[in-house]
């Protein structure tokens, strides 16, 4: 406990708690950056092939990038107890969930899901206006994968849509097979949260979205009525958010 305090105390000194919008980002390469206990952070990622074959290869290696968005963004990020740590520029590594931010000092640092477990992305001109969320804090997703993990946070409520994005390497051939290369692939799952269970949709569709509810009926018919489409991720979070309503009203 005493050494998780510690470096949640460096880790929020580490931080800005203002943000500033002159400040430019600093672009430093994957190898030089450092993490919040200011150790390097290694550029290397192991790759495995057949023959159980590992080789060892650079992010410069690799096609395309590990980052959902290579841009820094404005987030406000919060620590275990939903208290705001600060207000940084950050952008998430989803090919090992680290979180990658500028500090004070024009510094890009990296820190782990374990320290930061909610993440808002927010308007920079509303500041009330939240684009998106994510968080580490699904302990369920975090025991599936074996370590804790970032996932999209796509509604608020007893019923909630989680998204899960993974960024991994796959390989292809190049010159008729001389030579490996290597590039990013994305993988997304979506989750239904209720309460403290979590079940996955594998993909979205009516069938998949109504087995976890009693209110198949009245969820269809909003959707009919207000023309959503249950293969679409906004138009899901629409119908949940009915769902929550009609729940709510029953408590």
């Amino acid at each position: 406990m005493a050494r998780l305090f510690f470096y949640t105390v460096f880790f929020m000194g580490c931080l800005v708690s203002k943000f500033s919008y002159s400040q430019p980002p600093v672009t430093i390469e994957m190898g030089t950056v450092m993490n919040a206990a200011g150790q390097p952070v290694s550029d290397g990622l192991m790759v495995y092939g057949a023959e159980s074959l590992k080789k060892n290869v650079t992010y410069a290696d690799v096609k395309g990038s590990p980052f959902l968005n290579d841009s820094f963004r404005i987030s406000v990020v919060y620590d275990q107890n939903d208290k705001t740590i600060a207000r940084v520029k950050s952008k998430i590594n989803f090919y090992n969930f680290n979180l990658h931010f500028i500090n004070q000092n024009g510094q890009e640092l990296v820190v782990g899901p374990d320290l930061v477990k909610k993440i808002q992305y927010i308007d920079p001109f509303d500041e009330k206006k939240v684009l998106q969320e994510f968080s580490s804090d699904v302990d369920a997703l975090n025991q599936k994968f074996e370590k804790p993990v970032f996932v999209q946070v796509m509604n608020h409520g007893d019923a909630r849509l989680l998204k899960y994005m993974n960024r991994y390497v796959g390989t292809y051939d190049s010159l008729m097979g001389q030579f490996k290369r290597y590039m990013f692939i994305t993988r997304e799952d979506y989750y239904m949260q209720r309460q403290e269970t979590v079940e996955p949709l594998r993909k979205l569709n009516r069938e998949r979205v109504l087995a976890f509810t009693r209110y198949e009926r009245e969820l269809s018919e909003f959707a009919t009525q207000n023309k959503l489409d249950f293969r679409k991720e906004n138009d899901v979070v629409a119908i949940l958010n009915h769902l929550n309503m009609i729940t709510k009203k029953l408590k």
